[in-house]
């Protein structure tokens, strides 16, 4: 009597069909918490950003008074980028790159800029608005950002 070690062929092929069948059902799982961690990331850096330009228009350098921009914090090309002027032009003093698929929204446009006053504050300069309440989203995920 001949004994066989090892798996026979319909053994592995229903080995591999069940890794399969639970590949295929992790999928969206993966997904999903791949587009979370996207989101929690472009949140994080925003938020950094944020207070990277408050920390630079209350040092306020520059010595702009009133209601000028001090610092803006700009949203280019999903590129956060920081600037000690009142525009988005100059020397970059910081910046970070969002991910690709993160789309921040204030009321129906997109993020574009955030000018912060010498005192901290947000305010209005060229193309820049007041809004302190944003939207993050990635496909059908989305969280609120609210400047504080």
């Amino acid at each position: 009597m001949v004994t066989s070690r090892g798996f026979s062929l319909i053994e592995l092929m229903i080995g591999l069909a069940l890794l399969a069948f639970l590949i295929m059902l992790a999928a969206p799982f993966t997904n999903t918490w791949s587009d979370s961690a996207k989101l929690h990331e472009a949140e994080s850096l925003l938020r950094q950003g944020v207070g990277r330009a408050k920390a630079l228009a209350q040092r306020n350098e520059k010595g702009v008074t009133g209601s000028q921009a001090a610092a803006v914090l700009c949203n280019d090309n999903a590129t956060l980028s920081l600037y000690q002027a009142a525009t988005c032009t100059g020397t970059t003093v910081w910046s970070a790159k969002l991910p690709a698929v993160v789309i921040i929204k204030n009321s129906e446009t997109v993020f574009g800029c955030l000018a912060i006053s010498n005192r901290g504050l947000p305010v209005a300069s060229n193309s820049c608005n007041l809004q302190s309440e944003y939207t993050l989203s990635i496909g059908g995920k989305s969280e609120k950002f609210t400047i504080n």
